[in-house]
């Protein structure tokens, strides 16, 4: 008899935890093993999502760009056409998921407030979110609220809250997230504070990616606190420093600050976690242009104590940004200690999309660095693509 397991998570945690990608058979970059299948649901269509917005009245043309690509998240699109409903909505001082929800909670607020003055919402967001959190559960008994029954109706009609079978919960788990990260930041503690309170659970997990969310945008020196301190924190389990590392380096906008933050991680090949901070910064579309443009990929190189981990820094990085990384790797043509450096990412590098790709190959023949540095099956850089590439370029000059 055989059974069928069917898995369901956040393609972010698929890319950033090795464990769920190996219970998924993930063995590569759109690849699985046999008998295994990944189907990622991806955002909304845009031409669905412009239709809903047309439908309820709102012009896709008046959001920011920004706020127009969270649209593609079926609970962000709900939020916004509430907000439309509600005659709320503040395209232009929306850019950021936090904005939104935000925004989508001072509504819930304005609904409340309107039916039941001066109601409790607050009181009981924050009672419902602590109580959540203490017993590690997505809804409680509804006796725990039982003091503000009005209140917890009208939250309930505003979409805030959920009753079910006796129980309540918020709407979705979203809004608990966002619930306890205000919470958290208003009592004053720090992260780190939080994670000693008690066992760190997998439960924890969506409260630090809130918290740490929400510092950033409204709190930048905490949030780069709260990051180192947890990185050094011997008491932290690694799972959640993992998560910590994933956030920081797949953010849309990184600042060098952040990269020092990581580095509390300490040396590369004493700790595997700093070693994992380094690949996905590599490998994340505006982290790995931070490295480039901050001198940080070149700072290792130019350091015999580094030069390796830079090396495979630029295997990394060289198919994102083959003419930055082969223009820092030219100049170590020829140099002692280098030939197999350059020759690993010789081997992976784009020839057929870069001319400085291929002037690096070329400096690295006339300094006879390949001549046994370079071994396996051809590939990408073997003599035969080489040649098409010099032909290509005949074609353009």
């Amino acid at each position: 008899m055989s059974v069928r397991l069917l898995l369901a998570c956040r393609s972010f945690d698929l890319e950033v935890d090795p464990r769920l990608a190996d219970l998924a058979g993930v063995t590569g970059p759109g690849r699985h093993s046999d008998g295994h299948h990944v189907e990622r649901l991806g955002p909304l269509p845009a031409a669905d999502v412009d239709q809903a917005l047309h439908d309820a009245g709102v012009s896709p043309g008046s959001l920011t760009p920004s706020l127009h690509r969270l649209l593609g998240v079926p609970l962000h699109l709900r939020m916004l056409v509430t907000l439309q409903e509600r005659g709320q909505i503040d395209p232009a001082g929306i850019n950021t998921r936090m904005e939104l929800f935000t925004a989508f909670y001072r509504s819930v607020c304005y609904e409340v407030e309107a039916r039941q003055p001066g109601a409790p919402v607050t009181a009981v967001t924050d009672r419902l979110a602590a109580e959540l959190s203490e017993r590690q559960e997505l809804s409680v008994p509804a006796s725990l609220l039982s003091e503000h029954p009005v209140t917890v109706e009208l939250l309930a009609s505003a979409g805030w809250l959920r009753r079910d079978a006796g129980r309540i919960a918020f709407a979705h788990e979203a809004f608990f997230d966002y619930a306890y990260a205000q919470r958290h930041m208003r009592s004053g503690l720090s992260l780190l504070d939080l994670l000693r309170s008690s066992e760190q659970h997998l439960f924890r997990r969506g409260q630090v990616r809130q918290i740490l969310t929400l510092e950033r945008e409204q709190d930048f020196g905490q949030y780069l606190r709260d990051v180192r301190e947890v990185l050094s924190a011997g008491d932290v389990r690694p799972h959640i420093k993992e998560l910590v590392i994933a956030l920081v380096t797949w953010v849309s906008d990184p600042l060098i600050d952040e990269w020092q933050a990581l580095r509390e991680l300490g040396d590369v090949a004493a700790s595997p976690l700093a070693d994992r901070a380094h690949s996905l910064a590599a490998r994340a579309p505006e982290f790995s242009t931070l490295l480039l443009t901050g001198g940080v990929v070149a700072g290792y190189l130019s350091d015999a104590a580094t030069a390796d981990l830079g090396a495979r820094l630029c295997q990394l990085l060289v198919s994102a940004h083959p003419d930055e990384v082969c223009d820092l790797l030219v100049p170590y043509a020829g140099h002692q200690g280098w030939p197999s450096r350059l020759a690993r990412v010789v081997n992976v590098a784009p020839l057929h999309d870069s001319e400085r790709a291929v002037d690096l190959v070329e400096a690295v023949i006339g300094a006879g660095d390949l001549d046994d540095a370079v071994r396996g099956p051809a590939g990408s850089s073997d003599f035969f693509s080489l040649r098409r590439a010099h032909e290509q370029r005949g074609e353009h000059d």
